[in-house]
């Protein structure tokens, strides 16, 4: 990541909840999935 130190991690977040209106459940499953795949493949840490 261009401007990131070395010795830090790059942090990556996913939202499924804005809390500004309604978001539907297709889309929240989708989000949930890809951040569970990204996960697995890049070594990521979830934190809730």
């Amino acid at each position: 990541m261009p401007g990131a130190p070395p010795d830090r991690p790059v942090r990556v977040g996913s939202l499924v909840d804005s809390g500004l209106g309604p978001i539907d459940a297709k889309v929240a499953a989708t989000v949930q999935v890809t951040a569970e795949a990204l996960q697995g493949a890049l070594g990521f840490r979830s934190r809730l």
